[in-house]
C-alpha cells in the first residue's frame, strides 16, 4: 500500500510481480486471510472481490473459514450449501493449529471440503492425531471414509500416523 494504490503479488505470474489493485487505500485493512476496504472483501491472492458485505463479514477464530450474512468461505472460497444458520468451525486438537473441521447441520466439512457420508451430530476427530475421525458409523482419514471393518470404540492411530488398531487388527 502506498498514496497511490494498494498493490497485491500477481500469485498466478511469479512472487515477483505485483499487480495494482482497485482497492481504497484510505480505507484498507489487511484481515488474516483477506483483503477488506470500504467498498468489500476480497480475495488475498488475487484482489478479486468476494463479497460486498463489509458490515458483516468476519474471519472466524482459529480457522481458516469466514462469513458474512449470507456465505461461509473457506479460503475465499464460497461453501456451495453450507447452512448459515447452523455452521460452526469445529476447535482445533491444539492451540498451535487452526481449525480444519467443521460442520453445519448437513455437513462435515475438511479444509472446505464436504466429507461425504459424515453425521454432523456424531462427528469427532482424534485429538491424538486430527487427520483421523469418526461418527456414529464410519472411520475417516484425510478427510475420506476409510474402507473396511473398524471397531470404532477401540480405534486408535498408533505413532508414525501410519498405522491404526483396534481391538481384533493392527492396520
Amino acid at each position: 500500500q502506498d498514496k497511490h494504490g494498494v498493490w497485491t503479488l500477481d500469485w498466478s505470474a511469479s512472487w515477483s510481480e505485483v499487480k495494482k489493485t482497485d482497492l481504497d487505500p484510505a480505507s484498507f485493512t489487511l484481515l488474516r486471510c483477506a483483503l477488506k476496504d470500504k467498498n468489500g472483501i476480497y480475495n488475498l491472492r488475487d484482489g478479486n472481490k468476494i463479497s460486498s458485505d463489509v458490515k458483516n463479514y468476519v474471519e472466524i477464530e482459529g480457522s481458516e473459514y469466514a462469513k458474512d450474512a449470507k456465505t461461509i468461505y473457506f479460503r475465499n472460497t464460497p461453501l456451495s450449501g453450507a447452512d448459515l444458520k447452523t455452521f460452526t468451525v469445529m476447535p482445533p486438537a491444539s492451540v498451535e493449529e487452526t481449525s480444519i473441521y467443521a460442520k453445519d447441520s448437513i455437513h462435515v466439512y475438511w479444509f472446505g471440503n464436504v466429507i461425504e457420508g459424515a453425521d454432523p451430530k456424531t462427528f469427532a476427530y482424534s485429538k491424538r492425531d486430527n487427520s483421523f475421525a469418526t461418527d456414529k458409523s464410519a472411520l475417516f482419514y484425510g478427510g475420506e471414509k476409510v474402507k473396511g471393518s473398524i471397531d470404532l470404540k477401540t480405534f486408535v492411530p498408533l505413532e508414525d500416523d501410519s498405522y491404526i488398531k483396534d481391538k481384533k487388527h493392527v492396520s
